[in-house]
């Protein structure tokens, strides 16, 4: 296990529990709107050691927290923006999506919620003591994604041991790296092999793997490499309790709340 671990060995508030990482998907997503400030607490106040959560850059660069290529699932975009063709994120300004309400969808309780910026999601777990797990959603859209990123890492207030950047394209994440190495690096691996973490072993911190391919022969070779494996998404208590069992450092969760619980 690497030195700078996902707070894989940190003591749970609510409890004296060590073990591995707890890490909230979109943050508390199954209680509150997903990859809102809402959701980034809740899961910090559920216990979550990690808040995972994606981003993506609107049309004039913008890095805000999102999900789906499209604003129409989990915002009112259609309401609010009429009479576009496109609500997808890359083809809005900042301006126009900080007018739309992205918590009426989930509940009541979170309307005129906004979709977050990067900045102020780091910011509000600056102070928590909890991680953030940043992943990056198609990169390339804009050439300059790379060095902007580093820009917004540089200028935030939080620890950067503390902050993941992942992402599925691997080599966007290494050039991160090369451009900013202080931050940690990782690998978002779908049909996980040992060859593809062998692929990536010279610069990546963490592979966050799907669990149906956590294996004992996939986290021995992600660990002969120094490597921290997390599994993602797991929902259902066999399937928590079989990643356990096989050893990964974190498990990504809807649900950090019965997460704990169904291990304890």
């Amino acid at each position: 296990m690497t030195s700078q671990t996902l707070s894989v060995a940190r003591v749970a508030a609510s409890a004296t529990r060590i073990g591995p990482a707890v890490v909230a998907h979109r943050g508390a997503s199954a209680d509150a709107p997903e990859n809102t400030l809402s959701a980034l607490l809740e899961a910090v106040r559920l216990g979550a050691d990690v808040v995972e959560f994606d981003v993506r850059r609107t049309r004039d660069g913008a890095f805000v927290l999102c999900h789906d290529a499209g604003l129409e699932r989990t915002t009112d975009a259609r309401r609010s923006l009429p009479g576009r063709s496109s609500w997808k994120v890359g083809d809005l300004t900042l301006d126009e999506i900080l007018r739309v309400d992205a918590g009426r969808w989930k509940s009541p309780t979170y309307a005129g919620e906004r979709v977050p910026t990067l900045d102020e999601a780091l910011e509000a777990l600056r102070p928590t003591g909890v991680d953030a797990l940043v992943e990056i959603k198609s990169p390339r859209d804009h050439p300059d994604t790379t060095a902007n990123l580093a820009a917004v890492l540089t200028r935030a207030r939080m620890v950067p041991s503390r902050i993941t950047v992942q992402s599925f394209d691997a080599e966007f994440v290494r050039d991160l790296r090369q451009t900013f190495p202080t931050v940690r690096a990782g690998v978002v691996l779908h049909r996980a092999t040992r060859a593809r973490i062998r692929e990536v072993a010279g610069w990546a911190d963490l592979v966050n793997v799907h669990h149906r391919w956590v294996s004992h022969a996939l986290l021995d070779e992600a660990r002969a490499h120094g490597l921290d494996c997390l599994a993602w998404t797991v929902n259902h208590p066999y399937a928590v309790r079989r990643v356990l069992a096989l050893g990964v450092d974190g498990v990504v969760t809807d649900r950090p709340d019965r997460l704990l619980g169904w291990w304890q």
